[in-house]
C-alpha cells in the first residue's frame, strides 16, 4: 500500500467519529426531522487582517484567530494578538466565547473549532452563530465537523482549496428539538474521548437514535482491534529495519578489536571534490552541477542535492561522479559527518563538492567495495567516526583524511567479505518481503473500516 492521502489518513485517524456521525445524522434524516438551510438557523461572518505594515496593529490584548489555530476541538491558545487600533482599522470583529468557527481556505479548509474566549479572526476563518436558543452552538459545531469531507469535496481553487460562506449558508442541516441536540453533542464528545480512555461508556440516545450507541460501541471495538493488528504489523517491520541498521554489530564485531587493521590497508588515497561558487538553483539535466554534501546520507546517494555550475566555468572532468564511487561527507552536522554512500550508476554532468571525500582503493588488494560501504556505515565504524570528527561549532563537524585512513576495521578475507555480503542481501530481501506483506495487510485492514459503516446501515452490526 502506498502513502495514504489526506482523506484516507483523516478517515483512519477519526474512523469511529466519522462512522458515528454518518450513522447518526443519517438516522435523523430518515426519521423525518425537519431539514433547514444553515442560514435559516445561524448567521455567518468572517474576520479580517490589520495591515502588516503597521506594527502598532499587532501585539495587543485581543486574541486573533487564524485557520491554523483550528484543530477540530476547543480553541484554548492563539499565536497572535492585535490591538484595539488594529481592530478598528480592519474588517476584523470580536466573536464571543463559545462561537463556532470553521476554516474557509487552504490546507485546513473545513476544520472547526469552539472559542473558549472572546477573539477576533482573519478572513480565512468564518464564525457560525445561532440565531436563537432553538439551536445549540455545540450541535452546530459537531454537524460542521461531520460535514468537513463534503466541504473539501465541494471546494474550489486547485492546490489551495477554498469554500465560501454561501456554501455554508446553503448547507442542509437536520434540526431536532434542543434536548436531542444536547444529547447528540454529549454523545459525540464522548465518542472523541474514546480514543484516549477506553474505560468510559457511551451514553444512550433517545428516539429515534436508540440503537446508535450499541452500533457505535461495536464499531469502536472493531476499529480498536484493527488498530492493534496494524500496530503489530508495523512494529514487526520497524524491528526488522532496526536489525538491518545494526547488522554490523553482529557481522563486524566478532573479531577482537585489537586484531583490527586501519582502513589504509585497502584505501590508497582519499580525494576532495571541487569548490566552485555554484549557483543557488539546482542544475537542469543539460547543465553541469556540483553535488551538495546532502547528497551523501547513511548509505544512500541522492543526486538531486546539487547546484548549477555558473555559466562560463569549465567543469573539471576528474571530479565527475562515476558508478562505483564510494563517497563520504567530510564536513557536515554532527549526526551526518562521515556518512557514506555508494554510487551504483554513473551520474553524468555532476561533480563532487569539496565537502565530499571519494575513496581510491589499491588495485592489488582484494576488497569488495560494497563490503567497505556496509562496514563504514556500521555502528562499530560510526562510533569511531564520531569520535574522530572535530570542529569549533557545537553542530558542524569535520573529519580529516588522515583520521579516516586511521579508522580501525576487521580483517575479513575476500572470501569472508563475499559471505557477509550474501548474508546481508538475504536479510535485506527478507525485510523487503516483510514490508510488502505488511503493506498488503495494512491495505486489507484499512478496507475494513469503511465496510463497518456499510454494515451498520444494513443492520448487520
Amino acid at each position: 500500500m502506498g502513502r495514504l492521502n489526506a482523506e484516507q489518513r483523516r478517515y483512519i485517524d477519526n474512523s469511529v467519529f466519522i462512522a458515528a456521525s454518518q450513522l447518526l445524522f443519517g438516522k435523523l434524516t430518515e426519521a423525518g426531522i425537519p431539514i433547514l438551510r444553515l442560514e435559516e438557523v445561524a448567521e455567518t461572518s468572517s474576520g479580517g487582517t490589520p495591515s502588516r505594515a503597521i506594527g502598532d496593529y499587532f501585539g495587543g490584548d485581543i486574541p486573533w484567530i487564524k485557520s491554523g489555530d483550528l484543530t477540530d476541538g476547543p480553541i484554548t491558545t492563539v499565536d497572535e494578538y492585535i490591538t484595539e487600533e488594529g481592530l478598528r482599522n480592519s474588517s476584523a470583529r470580536i466573536f464571543p466565547s463559545g462561537t463556532v468557527v470553521i476554516a474557509l481556505y487552504g490546507a485546513t479548509v473545513g476544520k472547526t473549532g469552539l472559542l473558549t474566549f472572546a477573539a477576533a479572526s482573519n478572513q480565512a476563518v468564518c464564525a457560525v452563530i445561532p440565531k436563537s436558543d432553538a439551536v445549540s452552538k455545540e450541535y452546530l459545531y459537531w454537524f460542521l465537523r461531520y460535514k468537513r469531507q463534503d466541504f473539501i469535496n465541494a471546494s474550489f481553487g486547485g492546490a489551495q482549496p477554498n469554500i465560501s460562506q454561501r456554501l455554508l449558508r446553503d448547507t442542509s442541516i437536520p434540526i431536532p428539538d434542543i434536548h436531542l441536540q444536547e444529547s447528540i453533542s454529549q454523545f459525540f464528545a464522548t465518542v472523541t474521548e474514546l480514543k484516549l480512555n477506553k474505560q468510559i461508556r457511551l451514553p444512550n440516545l433517545p428516539s429515534p437514535l436508540n440503537d446508535v450507541t450499541r452500533i457505535v460501541a461495536h464499531i469502536d471495538a472493531l476499529a480498536e482491534q484493527i488498530a492493534v493488528a496494524r500496530g503489530l504489523r508495523q512494529g514487526a517491520v520497524e524491528e526488522a529495519e532496526a536489525f538491518m541498521q545494526n547488522i554490523g554489530v553482529t557481522l563486524f564485531g566478532t573479531i577482537p578489536q585489537n586484531d583490527w587493521m586501519t582502513l589504509s590497508h585497502y584505501v590508497s588515497k582519499i580525494e576532495n571534490g571541487w569548490s566552485p561558487e555554484a549557483e543557488k538553483r539546482p542544475a537542469s539535466p543539460d547543465e553541469w552541477g556540483v553535488l551538495k554534501v546532502g547528497s551523501v546520507t547513511y548509505g544512500f546517494f541522492n543526486p538531486t542535492e546539487n547546484k548549477a555550475l555558473p555559466p562560463g566555468l569549465t567543469p573539471k572532468k576528474e571530479y565527475e561522479v562515476k558508478a562505483g564511487d564510494l563517497l563520504m561527507s567530510r564536513a557536515n552536522t554532527r549526526e551526518w559527518v562521515g556518512a557514506v554512500a555508494l554510487v551504483f550508476e554513473t551520474r553524468p554532468r555532476l561533480m563532487l563538492s569539496d565537502k565530499i571525500f571519494r575513496f581510491q582503493l589499491y588495485s592489488d588488494v582484494a576488497v569488495e567495495k560494497q563490503y567497505l560501504w556496509y562496514l563504514l556505515k556500521s555502528p562499530a565504524l560510526r562510533s569511531q567516526i564520531e569520535a574522530a570528527a572535530s570542529g569549533t561549532s557545537p553542530t558542524m563537524k569535520n573529519i580529516s583524511k588522515e583520521k579516516v585512513l586511521s579508522l580501525l576495521i576487521p580483517p575479513h578475507s575476500p572470501k569472508e567479505q563475499i559471505v557477509i555480503l550474501n548474508h546481508i542481501a538475504s536479510l535485506q530481501a527478507e525485510v523487503e518481503r516483510l514490508k510488502h506483506l505488511q503493506a498488503e495487510t495494512a491495505a486489507e485492514l484499512d478496507a475494513l473500516l469503511p465496510s463497518l459503516l456499510d454494515r451498520a446501515f444494513r443492520g448487520a452490526l
